[in-house]
């Protein structure tokens, strides 16, 4: 009859279980970023699984803020293509930084971008960002307050 094979990938996962973060270890880390941005990006990457450049070209239209989540579109020109989002853990910290961010009212301005000029950054300066915030110990900062508080 039908042999039904499931095929398997002959690559072995580099993570194992006890590697990959939950949430509350997320946010533990992310109380030593000073920067919102960081914050922002740090929690981008965990809520959305996706690659730094992906996070990095999302635009301020991308996303939809409601009063409790966001929901948004992650653009069509990246590696893995585009597709639709929702924030979950990282909507309180994406919230706070697009209130503090320089050109908040131009919707094609990048959402993760320089802190000083509202540049567009590279993926290779989110790398530099985590590094530096593993390889420092800072003292603990206040988070934005959690939605519904």
């Amino acid at each position: 009859m039908c042999n039904d094979k499931r095929k398997r990938t002959k690559r072995l996962s580099p993570y194992s279980e006890n590697e990959i973060w939950d949430s509350d270890e997320l946010l533990c880390i992310v109380k030593y970023e000073p920067e919102a941005r960081n914050k922002a990006a740090l929690t981008l990457f965990w809520d959305l699984d996706t690659r730094n450049h992906e996070v990095t070209m999302l635009q301020i239209k991308n996303l939809g803020l409601r009063e409790r989540w966001t929901e948004g579109e992650i653009p069509y020109n990246t590696k893995t293509g585009g597709g639709s989002i929702l924030l979950t853990c990282s909507f309180p910290f994406v919230r706070y930084w697009l209130n503090l961010h320089t050109l908040k009212d131009e919707p094609e301005v990048r959402g993760i971008c320089n802190l000083y000029h509202g540049m567009p950054m590279g993926p290779d300066a989110m790398w530099a960002m985590m590094k530096r915030l593993f390889l420092l110990p800072v003292a603990p900062q206040t988070t934005p307050p959690r939605s519904g508080a």
